[in-house]
């Protein structure tokens, strides 16, 4: 990703995979590693912030003139406002502004980014499932090929097993690395889950030294095949909101926003159990969608 950031051509990278697969964990070191010469800026696009003008780049806006008057301030107003934010910031070579969950930042706020990744004055790290569901001002970048492919794959069998030994220790059974691999579909995150889950449920047991896995508390019905267990932590409504997508596999989200607050569809979002994303509908794209995040869920 570094050596990608870096390429002669590129004004920035796109960190992409499904859900779950690590890529704002990719993000993050990177945002460590460049952080040491540059300034680094995070812009986190949110379901609650993007129906507004510059709602993704608000934080940072505080700068603004008080007699702008109505309707939101214009482009070069909001860049200088930003750019003197990022001159604040110090650093040796262009700041890096890592955007996570770019399809959710507003057209505006990706409008100046473009904009400013383009001139050159940063560098751009944006992490989506897909960038083309994005803003078209980064998806324009994508297009002309000035943003760097990152792509997080899904982990191999091996780095399954090598997650399993470090979170259980001790010896594990073939039978559990197998079912794990099975379960998780080299998802990082499900697989973290499922270890937790297996642990806590007693479906994962350690005997004389080794783990195996308990057939029955794995499949027993109250232990709900170890995935229903996260559901307890949310509330009613968030509940029916998964079961209503779990059945119609994409909900418009508009209707969303009549079942659930926008603070608890985040916290849906955070937890990486549901993605909004943008609608598609005969391959153009339409009003957002909300999924979720794994069909194992």
């Amino acid at each position: 990703a570094l050596a990608e950031l870096a390429r002669p051509g590129v004004v920035g990278i796109a960190v992409t995979g499904e859900a779950g697969s690590g890529k704002t964990t990719l993000a993050t070191h990177v945002g460590v590693a460049v952080g040491a010469r540059s300034a680094v800026l995070l812009v986190r696009g949110t379901a609650l912030a993007a129906p507004h003008p510059y709602g993704a780049l608000s934080p940072y806006l505080d700068g603004l003139p008080d007699d702008l008057g109505d309707g939101p301030p214009g482009p070069l107003v909001v860049t200088r406002v930003l750019q003197q934010r990022l001159r604040g910031l110090g650093g040796a070579t262009a700041p890096l502004v890592v955007v996570d969950n770019v399809d959710l930042v507003d057209e505006h706020s990706a409008g100046v980014l473009g904009a400013l990744a383009g001139s050159g004055a940063l560098r751009l790290l944006v992490v989506a499932d897909d960038v083309t569901t994005g803003p078209d001002a980064i998806v324009d970048l994508w297009r002309d090929g000035l943003l760097g492919a990152v792509v997080v794959h899904p982990w191999s069998d091996e780095e399954v097993d090598a997650a399993v030994q470090a979170r259980l220790g001790g010896q594990v059974s073939a039978g559990v690395r197998r079912h794990l691999r099975e379960s998780s579909d080299g998802n990082p995150m499900l697989l973290r889950h499922l270890l937790e889950l297996g642990v806590h449920s007693g479906g994962l047991v350690r005997s004389h030294g080794s783990w195996t896995v308990d057939a029955f508390r794995w499949s027993a019905p109250e232990a709900g095949g170890l995935l229903d267990a996260p559901l307890a932590r949310w509330t009613a409504a968030q509940r029916r909101l998964l079961e209503l997508v779990a059945l119609t596999d994409h909900v418009p989200l508009t209707a969303v926003d009549r079942l659930l607050p926008p603070d608890q569809l985040e916290a849906l979002q955070r937890a990486g159990v549901v993605v909004v994303e943008p609608g598609r509908a005969g391959g153009v794209a339409g009003p957002p969608t909300a999924r979720l995040a794994s069909p194992a869920l």
